[in-house]
């Protein structure tokens, strides 16, 4: 008999082109791209009218920051979700979207990449005490970040992306024993995401604040991510994105109601 499953993993996949309060978000490439957008603005699906706003915007924003690490166009993410960023409620909202993006990037970059980069090149030097670690060869240095990854890649991204991480159905993403084909090629893509995603920001915090210290640089380094045609590629698209909430349902049509978290049995 297999390992009894946790009562809070989930038994289905739900994708972001399932989700309601993505509706409007599902064809989106970039945030501060809008034009990209096509066919008619979707507003919130009926079934949320329990839920303020706030809580829409608080849960849909972790997706674009986990997608392009920024919330730019606070004003267009509002009106995008159905919202209307005239009001004062709403304006007032395009204000915490940015405080909300500040607090996250200082979590990912500051509690844990720094911290981390600079563990792992103190492991390396207590290994190699000959050697300078400045001394490797990039191909030699992104080695040391992804030995550390692939010890236990859902570990590392759930501490890497800890403030938004939660909008990924996890569990699934890092489940290689899903039986239809789709889901198993949408889960890697989303495995390949995370994990250069990881190995960028090893390089970016290596090189500007271990190396040198130029902490806006790496800021800004952090924020043009998905303007960089390399890792752009690997980006999925919101409707590719396994979706999990505690706060909202993400079923089309089914009742919303505020969930308890399920205890680990």
């Amino acid at each position: 008999m297999g390992p009894k499953r946790k009562r809070d993993e989930p038994e289905t996949i739900t994708y972001g082109s399932e989700v309601p309060w993505l509706q409007s978000l599902v064809h989106m490439k970039d945030p501060r791209r809008f034009e990209d957008f096509y066919g008619d603005k979707i507003g919130r699906d009926p079934a949320l009218a329990a839920f303020t706003n706030e809580e829409v915007l608080a849960e849909a924003s972790k997706a674009l920051y986990l997608l392009h690490h920024h919330l730019d166009n606070g004003g267009e993410i509002l009106r995008h979700l159905g919202f209307d960023s005239r009001t004062n409620e709403d304006a007032a909202l395009v204000k915490q979207l940015g405080a909300r993006r500040s607090q996250w990037q200082g979590v990912i970059l500051n509690k844990f990449f720094l911290l981390h980069v600079k563990e792992l090149v103190r492991k390396w030097h207590v290994a190699n005490a000959w050697r300078e670690f400045s001394s490797l060869s990039a191909e030699e240095r992104q080695q040391v970040w992804m030995v550390a990854y692939d010890e236990d890649p859902k570990r590392m991204a759930t501490s890497m992306f800890k403030p938004v991480i939660g909008i990924l159905d996890i569990f699934n993403t890092f489940n290689h024993d899903l039986d239809l084909e789709v889901d198993k090629t949408r889960m890697k893509a989303v495995r390949i995401m995370l994990r250069n995603k990881y190995m960028y920001g090893c390089e970016i915090t290596w090189e500007n604040r271990v190396r040198s210290e130029k902490k806006d640089t790496c800021f800004n380094a952090w924020v043009a991510y998905a303007g960089i045609p390399d890792f752009a590629s690997t980006l999925v698209a919101v409707a590719d994105m396994p979706i999990t909430s505690k706060l909202l349902s993400v079923q089309l049509g089914s009742e919303s109601k505020k969930s308890k978290v399920v205890p680990e049995m």
